[in-house]
């Protein structure tokens, strides 16, 4: 659990990231967003079971409408229902649950031992305890759901939560009509997580 909740820590800081993509005035930004992120990569990464073991997890989705609220004054908030980040997450953590099981009596059956039914104290044995539903929800939403001040320039979307903003962080992002689309991020190791692009109506 400590391992999860010190990964969304870092996870806050990839949220704060901005955008950068056809110029685009910060009028056409202001108002209120939202749009449906899939979380399933990042949250996969977070307990370290992405990369190879993800034919384990196949089944394992994590998808939560994501509303973005940019206001007049260079202020914003992002925030998810918590009550339906709570049940898409109950489904999620299931699946993880299969699919760790399925992984513990394959490296168990590689051993030359068999097991006749995978319990979850052998998921602990190997994997180190596993966070409720309740609890990695709670950690989820802690982090994406922040407020702060943001700023538009030259086609470049920045964010910060906290302290001033860093031009150094950045997303990608286009408007069409009512779409907004955000494309790519300044941070090479999230646009490796298959979230881009996100697509977000104005409300």
């Amino acid at each position: 659990m400590k391992r999860i909740l010190s990964f969304f820590m870092c996870l806050l800081f990839v949220f704060m990231l901005g955008g950068c993509g056809n110029d685009a005035p910060a009028s056409d930004v202001v108002g209120e967003w939202k749009g449906t992120i899939d979380y399933t990569d990042i949250a996969l990464a977070a307990m370290s079971l992405s990369g190879d073991a993800d034919v384990y997890f196949k089944d394992a989705v994590l998808c939560a409408d994501t509303v973005f609220s940019f206001n007049a004054d260079g202020s914003y908030k992002k925030a998810v229902d918590k009550a339906e980040f709570l049940a898409a997450s109950e489904s999620f953590m299931a699946e993880v649950k299969k699919g760790l099981g399925l992984m513990v009596a394959d490296i168990v059956k590689a051993q030359g031992r068999e097991l006749s039914s995978v319990e979850e104290s052998f998921i602990i044995e190997y994997f180190g305890e596993i966070p409720t539903a309740k609890e990695f929800a709670f950690a989820m939403t802690s982090v994406i759901s922040v407020e702060g001040k943001y700023k538009t320039e030259g086609g470049k979307l920045y964010m910060a939560d906290d302290g001033a903003i860093d031009e150094r962080v950045y997303q990608t992002y286009k408007i069409e009509g009512d779409t907004l689309t955000i494309t790519a991020s300044s941070d090479a190791m999230l646009n490796e997580t298959g979230m881009f692009p996100m697509t977000f109506k104005k409300q």
